[in-house]
């Protein structure tokens, strides 16, 4: 249950819909950050965005799980529960 107001995947209509099929994980689940900016669409393309470049981007010569490692540890330094959670 969220303190805020959100859209779920299975209820969205237009233009959220398309960006929770555009953003939905390769397992077909839907990452809770994605739907906790479910009134404003467009601001999960933002962050869909940016953690596709930093993390997933053809150009990144890093190997994945040293990136997943750094988002950890990241995530722990900033006392981020969702992310080391999710990265972790």
């Amino acid at each position: 249950m969220t303190w805020i107001k959100t859209v779920k995947p299975d209820e969205a209509t237009g233009r959220l819909a398309e960006i929770y099929e555009l953003t939905k994980s390769p397992h077909g689940t839907y990452d809770n950050v994605y739907i906790s900016k479910s009134l404003r669409p467009e601001t999960i393309m933002g962050h869909d965005t940016l953690y596709k470049a930093v993390l997933h981007h053809p150009d990144v010569t890093l190997p994945l799980w040293l990136l997943e490692l750094i988002a950890t540890y990241t995530s722990i330094l900033n006392n981020c529960e969702y992310a080391a959670t999710h990265h972790g």
